[in-house]
């Protein structure tokens, strides 16, 4: 979707030659190139939303920017910004700070990724198990609730977000700074780190209880970090105080990933990390077992490996 947010549709095929390439950095989630195409040269980026927000001229911003992606996110969907700019000559020596520079905001690039379709019983039957399970992801906070709420992994009816302060905004407490509200109904109270902590879902104990003490539960809070801007030092914080009582992380990068896994590990909890991507690679091996997930597309087996039955295997 452009910048009007209708459906771009290429009317005719353009050769594209790339001449450089940055490659993907998960700390600033994006990666660009300088392309030689019929028109010349440009420059073309994609990202992160937020990150890609602030390298684009205001003017190319459109007014329903946030609102937009939002949106989309909140459906689930991967949202990427795209951004683009022409340059004058062949665009050599150019470092990656002037190339990412007064961007023209060029649309979204929207991806539906379908859960696969044991995701929902796989999650129920490890819960049930006395297993806890947590979402780690690079992606949008909104993107990764959303699709954490179908699978059952933040099943309660309010969320809480623990984000980076703002600006004016005041510390959930001086040890932890850090704001924390209510997604849901949009509240901006200041929670302090006792009563986030009794406050919270606690699905290792809900398997346990009764109906009604599950009904009881649900009506608690699932505790959300959004690691997006946060320091080292802050996120460290918040590892320290609540790893054990958070259910969803976003925007997290390959370190963080790895801090959250060793301070499970020092909390006496036995650790399984799935991941399948090059920033998961931290984690896996800091993990008591590292599940490296691959697509079977990228896999160069034999076909009659690849029709044999599926095979579950349980962990007790």
């Amino acid at each position: 979707i452009n910048a009007e947010y209708g459906v771009v549709k290429a009317d005719k095929k353009t050769t594209v030659t790339i001449l450089e390439r940055f490659p993907f950095n998960p700390v600033v989630r994006r990666m660009s190139a300088i392309v030689k195409t019929p028109n010349g040269r440009s420059v073309v980026v994609k990202g992160s939303p937020e990150g890609i927000k602030l390298l684009c001229t205001p003017q190319s911003i459109p007014d329903s920017y946030d609102a937009v992606y939002s949106k989309y996110a909140s459906e689930g969907l991967r949202v990427i910004a795209l951004a683009t700019k022409p340059i004058q000559g062949d665009g050599r020596g150019l470092t990656r700070d002037i190339v990412e520079a007064d961007l023209i905001f060029s649309g979204f690039a929207l991806f539906n990724c379908p859960l696969k379709k044991d995701a929902i019983e796989t999650i129920q039957t490890l819960t049930a198990g006395s297993h806890r399970c947590v979402v780690i992801t690079g992606d949008n906070i909104q993107t990764a609730l959303a699709v954490s709420k179908v699978v059952g992994i933040a099943p309660a009816s309010r969320h809480l977000i623990c984000r980076k302060l703002r600006s004016g905004e005041e510390a959930a407490q001086a040890t932890l700074p850090v704001h924390i509200s209510d997604s849901t109904i949009g509240d901006a109270e200041s929670w302090k780190l006792d009563k986030l902590r009794s406050a919270v879902y606690a699905p290792l104990q809900h398997h346990r209880s009764t109906e009604a003490q599950r009904e009881g539960e649900l009506k608690k809070l699932d505790l959300c970090v959004d690691a997006d801007g946060m320091d080292t030092v802050t996120f460290q914080k918040v590892v320290d105080s609540v790893a054990d009582k958070v259910s969803v992380w976003a925007r997290c990068n390959p370190a963080q990933k790895e801090a959250i896994v060793m301070r499970l590990k020092t909390q006496g909890y036995g650790v399984l990390m799935a991941g399948d991507g090059t920033n998961d690679m931290g984690g896996l091996k800091q993990a008591h077992v590292g599940v490296a997930v691959l697509n079977a597309g990228a896999m160069d087996q034999p076909k009659e490996v690849a029709k044999k039955e599926e095979v579950v295997a349980q962990v007790t």
